[in-house]
């Protein structure tokens, strides 16, 4: 009779937490429909399961649609703390939403300040990358963990917080140079001017650096595609205002231009350029040493010289803006080997031809812009064989323009730059790199 009545008590318990699920579920459908971030996650922290399924089948998180990214956030975040209580997942939201009178509770009931997610995220460092200062300075009050993993306090900061944050992290301790470096970098990627702002009224640039400046910093984090607003060139000239010297050249001979053209940052490299003091008989010197032709420098240093030519008769390239002598750009290219293992000529020979490796082919870039395409190696001279060539930068294939001069080349120049994107219809004049040489005994194998 007893073991009856348990019994009972017990279907009567999981019917009404069904019912509960069930009720909830629906809410959350509702929260869904209308994005109701805040009800949805009251229902969470109450145990609603977002991958139980939903009255249609499908698991309720799939509910979302791709507008809902803050929604989406939030059950991302939910799926790393399943390893906590409830209190400690309230601990967790009200670091992240910037709830300290909630937090502060939470932490005087006995909550640990030290918790960390599923993926050892710490409280203060969810309140960091979320720029919430005061909970930050709450969670100090407690003792808080401060550690952020392989990256200084600082670096995270600059890389994701907001100026007051980082403003706090450096009054609250002092920092060596290598995090102040790193930071500086972080801020750089960003491209942010406040933070970098608050970073450099901080350090002396000048003892910071060593055979750099920060304009190289600059030129080596730059990224072209998330600079819509030419902030690259607005903290080139800050730099500059600061003393920084744009002249100066590192122990290899290299200003901050040819580091962002090196790294096939051309509108960042060619703002550094313009600012710099051109040196034109070594420009001449460098061109003399790698056999670039002399009717080419004399066409690309005249100034009446027409540099941009366009064409309609191909679908792929059809504007070209040359290079003039200042812009001719010192670059590598690749082969990859095993693009080569089934052509004739010299391919067979190489013994590099079954490795999974490349050539690395120094030239010379000509193209300063191109219509929808990357104009790194589209048209080059390559000094070892002392000819022009076209390359794939993306699939490691240089081809060779054979029996081609300046004025030949000029005559045929779309002709040339569309030879990739015309395999079968090649014009007699180009020939693969094992054409025309051995790889081998020219170029470093990598």
């Amino acid at each position: 009779m007893i073991s009856k009545i348990a019994g009972w008590f017990k279907n009567k318990a999981d019917n009404s937490d069904k019912n509960m699920q069930k009720v909830m579920m629906a809410n959350g459908e509702t929260c869904i429909k209308n994005n109701d971030i805040q009800g949805m996650k009251e229902l969470l922290l109450k145990g609603l399961n977002p991958d139980a399924p939903s009255s249609s089948g499908t698991p309720l998180r799939k509910l979302c649609s791709f507008e809902q990214e803050e929604m989406e956030e939030l059950f991302y975040d939910f799926g790393k703390l399943s390893g906590l209580s409830i209190e400690e997942k309230k601990a967790y939201f009200s670091a992240k939403d910037g709830d300290v009178q909630t937090l502060e509770e939470l932490l005087k009931q006995g909550v640990s300040p030290h918790i960390q997610d599923g993926v050892k995220r710490s409280l203060y460092f969810i309140a960091m990358v979320n720029s919430r200062l005061e909970i930050m300075k709450l969670l100090a009050q407690f003792n808080a963990e401060t550690s952020t993993g392989r990256k200084s306090l600082l670096e995270t900061a600059a890389r994701v917080a907001n100026t007051e944050i980082v403003s706090y992290l450096l009054d609250k301790s002092q920092h060596d140079n290598e995090v102040l470096l790193k930071s500086i970098d972080a801020a750089l990627a960003r491209l942010d001017t406040g933070i970098i702002d608050i970073l450099l009224a901080k350090v002396d640039l000048k003892n910071l650096y060593t055979d750099e400046t920060i304009l190289f910093r600059l030129a080596s984090s730059y990224r072209s595609y998330s600079d819509e607003d030419n902030t690259g060139q607005k903290l080139v000239d800050m730099f500059i205002a600061k003393g920084v010297d744009i002249d100066y050249q590192n122990s290899k001979g290299q200003k901050a231009s040819d580091i962002a053209l090196s790294r096939r940052n051309t509108k960042l490299g060619y703002y550094l350029r313009d600012k710099e003091n051109f040196d034109l008989e070594k420009r001449l010197v460098d061109l003399h040493a790698l056999s670039f032709p002399e009717e080419a420098i004399e066409y690309l240093s005249q100034a009446e010289s027409d540099l941009s030519f366009s064409s309609k008769k191909y679908r792929d390239v059809k504007e070209i803006t040359l290079c003039n002598l200042k812009e001719l750009r010192f670059d590598e290219m690749i082969v990859y080997t095993e693009n080569h293992r089934n052509e004739g000529g010299n391919a067979q020979s190489d013994p590099n031809i079954e490795k999974e490796g490349y050539y690395i082919i120094p030239v010379i870039d000509l193209v300063k812009e191109v219509n929808d395409y990357l104009n790194t190696g589209l048209l080059v001279w390559i000094p070892a064989i002392k000819r022009f060539g076209t390359c794939d930068p993306d699939h490691g294939h240089v081809y060779v323009i054979e029996n081609t001069g300046w004025k030949e080349l000029l005559d045929d120049l779309f002709t040339f730059a569309n030879t990739q994107w015309r395999a079968s219809r090649q014009p007699e004049q180009i020939k693969t790199i094992y054409d025309c040489c051995k790889p081998w005994e020219i170029w470093k194998y990598k």
